[in-house]
Order: C-alpha cells, then sequence, then structure tokens
C-alpha cells in the first residue's frame, strides 16, 4: 500500500514533538535495534523473510546444544551459512544517524542492539549494549572456565589458537580457548542461552537502562526476542511513548498487544537521517515551536492510517 510523503513526514514529526521534549530536558531514551538497520549494509535480516538467516536453523543449527554435539561441524556450519560475511560488513547512514543522535545527547541516549555485526562502532562505548554479544569476539563453553562466563577473546588475539579438524570430506579451522584447552564459539547468544548465562551479553545493565528510559524507539526489530519483550514491558506498564522505525509493522505487533506505538515505516536508511535532522531544527524551535509545527503538518492531512504511516499498533504482552 503506498504511503504519502506528506503523511510520513507527519509521523516524523510526531515522533519529534514525542521525543525531543525528554532528550532535551536530560531524561532516559532507549534506542532498541534490530537485524533491519543492517540491512542496508547487505547483511540479511533473521525473521519474517524468505531469505532470513533463522528461518530454516532456529531449532538445529543455532544452539550451543548442536555446538557441543560436534563443535567442528558447528563451524563449518557458521562458514556455509556465509555468517563471516558480518565480519566485513561496514555500517551505513542509519547506523551513522543513531550514532550522530547519541553523540548530541550523551546523557540521554542509550543504545541496546540486538544485533552481533559490531556496526555501531560509531556509538561511544558507554552508551552502547551489545545485548546478543558480537562476533568479533569468542566465548568458551567449558563449565568453570572464565572465557565461559565473564571474559571473552578477540577473534583478532592471539589467545584464539586453532587447530585443524575434519568434517566429513572437509578440513576446518577450530578455535580453542587458551585457558582451559576447550573449544571456543561466537560470543553471540545462541538459542537456548538466556541473557544472564555471560557477563559480555550485560544484561544487568540493559534492564538498568530499561527502568530508567522515559521512551522507548524500536529500529529494524521484529520484536522476536527477549529484550524487546522486556522493553514492552516496561513500556506498557509505565505507559511509556514508543516510536517504530520499521519497513512494515511486523507480525508480533500486529497479532497481540494493548499499548500503541508510533510507526515510521520506510527504509531505515531515509527515515532514520530524516529524524535526525529534524531533531537539529527541534533544538531551535524549543517545544512550543514544535507543536505548532506538528499542528501544521496535521492540518489538511485528511489521509486515513493506511495512507498516513502513523499506524497505531498495540504491544505484546
Amino acid at each position: 500500500m503506498r504511503r504519502s510523503s506528506r503523511g510520513v513526514d507527519a509521523s516524523l514529526a510526531s515522533a519529534v514533538a514525542t521525543v525531543s521534549p525528554l532528550l532535551l530536558r536530560g531524561c532516559r531514551v532507549v534506542i532498541l535495534t534490530g537485524a533491519g538497520v543492517s540491512s542496508g549494509s547487505g547483511l540479511p535480516i533473521y525473521r519474517d523473510a524468505a531469505d532470513a538467516i533463522w528461518e530454516t536453523s532456529l531449532k538445529t543449527w543455532g544452539t550451543r546444544a548442536a555446538f557441543l554435539k560436534d563443535p567442528a561441524a558447528w563451524w563449518q556450519g557458521y562458514r556455509d551459512r556465509g555468517l563471516e560475511r558480518f565480519h566485513s560488513a561496514s555500517s551505513n547512514i542509519g547506523h551513522d544517524a543513531i550514532a550522530e543522535l547519541a553523540a548530541r545527547f550523551p546523557s540521554s541516549v542509550a543504545v541496546v542492539t540486538q544485533n552481533v555485526d559490531g556496526l555501531h562502532c560509531g556509538v561511544p562505548r558507554d552508551q552502547l549494549i551489545e545485548v546478543h554479544g558480537s562476533v568479533a569476539r569468542l566465548k568458551c563453553v567449558t563449565e568453570g572456565c572464565d572465557n565461559a562466563s565473564t571474559t571473552t577473546v578477540s577473534t583478532m588475539d592471539d589467545a584464539a589458537e586453532t587447530r585443524a579438524a575434519d568434517v566429513g570430506d572437509h578440513a576446518t579451522e577450530l578455535p580453542m580457548c587458551q585457558l582451559c584447552g576447550g573449544p571456543l564459539c561466537p560470543a553471540f547468544l545462541l538459542f537456548d542461552e538466556n541473557y544472564s548465562s555471560h557477563d559480555v551479553f550485560q544484561w544487568r545493565k540493559v534492564l538498568q537502562w530499561f527502568q530508567e528510559a522515559e521512551a522507548f524507539i524500536f529500529v529494524g526489530t521484529s520484536f522476536a526476542v527477549g529484550a524487546t519483550a522486556e522493553a514492552l514491558q516496561q513500556a506498557e506498564a509505565r505507559k511509556l511513548p514508543c516510536v517504530s522505525f520499521n519497513l512494515v509493522i511486523p507480525e508480533a505487533i500486529r497479532r497481540k498487544g494493548r499499548v500503541s506505538l508510533l510507526h515510521i515505516l520506510g527504509p531505515t536508511s531515509d527515515t532514520l537521517p530524516s529524524f535526525v535532522a529534524a531533531m537539529d531544527e527541534a533544538k531551535d524551535l524549543g517545544e512550543m515551536g514544535i507543536m505548532k509545527r506538528l499542528r501544521r503538518s496535521s492540518h489538511g492531512d485528511d489521509a486515513g492510517p493506511d495512507d498516513s504511516g502513523t499506524d497505531a499498533a498495540p504491544l505484546p504482552t
């Protein structure tokens, strides 16, 4: 369904009117990003598409149990699925827009990303948590090893030694832990693990940021993981404003819920820079000017919800 540019402009104005007063007052605003923000960097999304990474691997390959069963075969599966492309991808203008917003509001903006690609590298480290880990680091899975619970190993570090292993007719490289001699796997969250399984996920700090939040901005997420569920629960309980930047309204949002989201629909590489530019203007306008601009952009726009880009979708419980 085609959306009018005037409707998208109105939805952006609504988002700016919602978020900018909070940022200007120094309130905590949490930006929670998913795979959609990295699609502009050539990386596939995880769900809800024909080429989604996890659609065929959710209950088979992407688990700690599968890794423990045969680490060498697991690593070969990592390479066969083309996941090494995550190591060489570059950030796009959507990432840059988020980094710019974080830099302008260092005491307010906190970024929690579900992505493991490291493409939010422009966000100051004290404002960023990679809640699902990173492909740039390795963790041990041997119980009792520090690298299995509190520390990780850089993929560029000499500590990440490898040994050759046979997988069928092929040889593959298996990274080994120097602390205990066990196999290492990527330091990202596997589907049968929880956020508290390793300190690398910083789950306690994520919960602290969520509890401090006065608003949430969701970017390119399918709302299908624990981090978004927790954020939405916080938003519903405290009636916090929420904005979602996405190509479409995710199925998880359409199915159930009670609290409304303000949707900005379109490629995040287009909508996020527009949002940040509008936030710049909001600084000059002040709160009263923002509200006047919002009323003016909405005046005479008789497009219905399907044309405006501002569809209200309920939050999942």
